[in-house]
């Protein structure tokens, strides 16, 4: 299991708005069961829509992240994949600052 990019750096946007990246989550084995959850210090600053099952199969999905201030502070959190790979779970950093 792989993920691209392990980190996602946001920058600066006005409080209540919002921007989005995304992220590649590549599996090169047998279908594995997969979590994906938002963690960290500022979780409620972040939300995900996703293309990847609840079981991904040999291929690739993505995961765009949005991130939407909500004071005028730096914020941080982590995009995890926890699945059945030995290396499992995958981070992807996230950071952004409110204005």
């Amino acid at each position: 299991m792989t993920v691209a990019p392990k980190t996602l750096l946001f920058g600066t946007h006005q409080v209540g708005t919002n921007t989005t990246k995304t992220v590649t989550f590549t599996n090169a084995g047998n279908p594995l069961a997969v979590a994906i959850s938002i963690t960290g210090k500022n979780p409620s600053d972040f939300s995900y829509t996703t293309t990847c099952p609840a079981t991904v199969a040999k291929g690739s999905c993505t995961v765009n992240i949005t991130f939407t201030p909500q004071t005028k502070t730096a914020d941080a959190a982590n995009l995890q994949f926890t699945d059945g790979d030995p290396t499992s779970p995958q981070i992807v950093t996230m950071t952004g600052t409110g204005s």
